[in-house]
């Protein structure tokens, strides 16, 4: 059994700001900060059944109650009629879900050992061969949902592990559809590669991914934001927003070189690629390239310490191309 409680303020950042956005449904252009209050409170109660050996399945049943609401901050800048504005366009609706469910899985138990990626130099278990996952949910008004709807996902994937590198494909698709309208809302799919080469030489490895996600009728209103550290390292932190996003990544790391009192340092050289924009076909892809620096100290954590700078090849919203650049730091790698 899974309890959930939250009580927090959202906010989307631009830079070293909180975002402005413009409320559409108004008739002047108004600008107010991307920020809410948002409570949650949920019980996901199941059983599962796994079996299998050289192939695990697993076969899941639970009911989840779960309760979503959010709220303006005392200092919305705006009437209540605007903030009831705000809140269908950028806030995820209030709603009470009341589903029994239904999920099952399938993978093998294999796995390959690696030591610099992620982590750098320490262990790394990677799953290898497919693996599938199916969920299947039923929303009961009579038991306390706010609608009926049939909720619908799958998942796939596989990972092999050629020569000391490491492959992975992975798809997911998932989707509800409420009876009272007979329509799909909160349908979102990711697809998403990674692939890392075995060490070359004992010197460095090129790793690579990629990941292209896209939603549609989202009733939690939460697009995708790229920017910063979680993608586009030279432009600013949250530059792009929208309901769909593509980003990839090619790094060439260094093996990590040992230190005073077994630390372990590391450089690489990077290409940013990627957008995020309210469609597939509105994306404009952007770069940058740079170089970084990786330091891990073992004794006190397994995530490395990152420092990155970044030049962008074109202009974003905001961000100019070309120098200075961006500078970065932070924990764990970028992808």
């Amino acid at each position: 059994m899974d309890v959930t409680h939250q009580d927090a303020v959202a906010r989307s950042f631009r830079g070293n700001d909180i975002r402005l956005v413009d409320i559409t449904a108004t008739p002047q252009p108004d600008l107010v900060p991307y920020e809410y209050r948002r409570r949650v409170a949920g019980v996901d109660a199941n059983v599962i059944r796994s079996f299998g050996g050289v192939v695990i399945q697993r076969v899941t049943a639970g009911y989840l109650v779960d309760r979503r609401s959010s709220t303006v901050l005392p200092t919305f800048p705006g009437d209540a009629a605007t903030a009831e504005l705000f809140l269908a366009q950028w806030a995820p609706t209030d709603e009470q879900r009341s589903e029994p469910y239904a999920r099952y899985q399938m993978f093998t138990p294999r796995y390959v050992v690696l030591r610099d990626l992620d982590t750098f130099d320490l262990r790394e278990n990677r799953q290898v061969g497919p693996s599938i996952g199916v969920r299947v949910s039923e929303g009961l008004p009579a038991l306390g949902a706010t609608f009926a709807a049939l909720g619908l996902g799958v998942t796939a994937a596989v990972g092999v592990a050629p020569a000391g590198g490491y492959l992975s494909l992975t798809a997911a698709a998932s989707a509800r559809l409420r009876y009272d309208d007979s329509r799909w809302i909160d349908q979102l799919g990711t697809a998403s590669f990674f692939a890392a080469t075995p060490l070359i030489d004992r010197l460095f490895r090129i790793v690579a991914s990629a990941q292209l996600q896209s939603q549609r009728a989202d009733t939690t209103n939460t697009p995708f934001t790229l920017g910063g550290a979680n993608g586009l390292r030279g432009y600013q932190i949250g530059e792009f927003l929208g309901t769909s996003m593509l980003v990839g990544h090619i790094e060439i790391r260094t093996a990590p070189i040992s230190a005073i009192f077994s630390q372990r340092f590391g450089a690489l050289v990077f290409y940013d690629v990627g957008d995020a924009a309210p469609s597939l076909s509105d994306l404009v892809l952007r770069n940058d390239v740079g170089i970084g620096l990786r330091w891990l100290t073992p004794q006190f954590n397994s995530s490395v310490i990152r420092f990155d700078w970044a030049v962008p090849l074109q202009d974003g919203l905001t961000t100019r191309a070309g120098m200075p650049g961006r500078f970065s730091a932070g924990f764990a790698q970028v992808f």
